[in-house]
């Protein structure tokens, strides 16, 4: 399943228009989230930060590819809620 329009536009414009990936990565370090920037139609991938809880803007966050392989491999984020930069 894929999260609704409405979760995207409003994770879109939380993100500024950034990955929003604070995983514990070094090429994160020092910077505390991802740099890479994405435009609201592409660029992007949203992830759903717990498996199988609900579609919502709380639990999707919009990363890069290269953060979304990352998330996919296991690396956690940097505390345990989704940060917000």
């Amino acid at each position: 399943m894929s999260f609704p329009e409405s979760v995207i536009i409003s994770c879109y414009i939380r993100s500024e228009g950034r990955c929003e990936c604070r995983r514990d990565h070094p090429e994160h370090r020092g910077h505390g989230r991802c740099k890479a920037l994405f435009s609201r139609n592409e660029g992007w991938v949203a992830y759903r930060v717990i498996r199988n809880a609900p579609e919502t803007v709380q639990n999707c966050e919009l990363l890069c590819p290269d953060c979304a392989e990352l998330a996919e491999a296991g690396w956690r984020p940097l505390s345990a809620a989704v940060a917000r930069a």
